[in-house]
């Protein structure tokens, strides 16, 4: 393996241009959806030295302690590559203590690194088949993420199930910790009917923004539907499934979700590594929100029992009026 060995002002500069990324990165997170007004949330004054000879770094005053402890992280680096009894590549240093770092903020932020990027995406794939029973076709979706582009395949065997005239939908989520919101948005498009409430998102600032699903009314497809859920059931796939439920378009099988009620951004760093971290909190169309609590499930059952799911989600569909009634009222 080839060792990167750097000077030390290769190191400071390298250190302080991914400080000010993160001093910007801090500043326009409420921002986030309104990008003009992070642009002026930086004003260019006082200005704080840089460990770059005759170079100055403007910050807003705000920042300045953040500059000064990422100034600690440079001396380790520094030191560690000047003195360090042999050669150390910068890698095996800063990935794992930005990890760190990002780990200590909370169990659901994480860096994402092209190698392990590419683990995530293998693992996320989805499943779909028709199940005939004694009363008719069944469609059935299993869907262990909403991550990288659920939505077409979904939207290509939906028109299937169309053409086959499905009597139901089975929606399973167990196992699904969730994904990208604009994902979960577009695959309820098919499932709720035009421009519905999703959710509403709060950020620290006490602003918030409201997700509707979409305004194409091709999308959707007015089916019975029953979802699986289980404890591991968490962050989008809660919203996804909070949604079909407050709007009285699902009934759901299983166990209480987990509950993880907030909402996550990814930033894109400098050599394409990903670092994901929450900004905001969720609320169901309802106003209720999850976090810590999850959801409950219409009909409680043991969800690693796939036969009595199975069966269960059978009866519900082909007594669709009278469960129905039961439970969404």
């Amino acid at each position: 393996m080839e060792i990167k060995k750097f000077d030390r002002t290769s190191i400071a500069a390298m250190l302080v241009i991914l400080m000010l990324i993160g001093v910007m990165t801090a500043i326009a997170i409420p921002y986030f959806y309104r990008p003009e007004r992070a642009l002026t949330a930086l004003k260019f004054s006082p200005v704080i030295l840089s460990p770059i000879k005759n170079s100055a770094v403007p910050v807003d005053a705000e920042d300045k302690e953040m500059i000064e402890k990422g100034a600690l992280f440079i001396q380790v680096l520094d030191l560690i590559n000047e003195y360090y009894y042999k050669e150390i590549d910068l890698d095996e240093l800063v990935y794992p203590a930005i990890g760190e770092m990002v780990r200590n903020l909370g169990p659901y932020s994480q860096l994402v690194t092209a190698e392990n990027k590419e683990e995530i995406a293998n693992k996320k794939q989805f499943e779909s088949k028709i199940i005939k029973t004694n009363f008719g076709k069944i469609g059935y979706f299993n869907i262990p993420s909403f991550w990288f582009r659920n939505p077409v395949a979904i939207g290509r065997d939906i028109e299937d199930f169309k053409h086959q005239k499905v009597k139901g939908i089975i929606i399973d989520l167990r196992g699904n910790e969730g994904g990208l919101i604009s994902e979960s948005i577009f695959v309820a498009s098919y499932f709720l009917p035009p421009k519905t409430s999703f959710m509403t998102v709060k950020f620290r600032d006490s602003s918030e923004q409201k997700f509707q699903t979409s305004e194409d009314y091709d999308y959707y497809f007015e089916t019975p539907i029953v979802i699986f859920a289980n404890s591991s059931s968490a962050s989008a796939s809660e919203m996804f499934i909070g949604a079909l439920r407050d709007h009285k378009r699902a009934i759901i099988l299983g166990e209480k979700t987990f509950g993880k009620g907030l909402m996550q951004r990814m930033f894109e760093l400098l050599d394409g590594s990903k670092l994901i971290f929450s900004i905001a909190e969720y609320y169901l169309p309802s106003g209720e929100s999850i976090h810590n609590k999850g959801i409950k499930p219409h009909i409680e059952m043991d969800p690693t029992d796939d036969e009595a799911m199975m069966e269960k989600a059978e009866e519900v569909l082909s007594h669709w009026n009278y469960y129905k009634k039961l439970y969404l009222k």
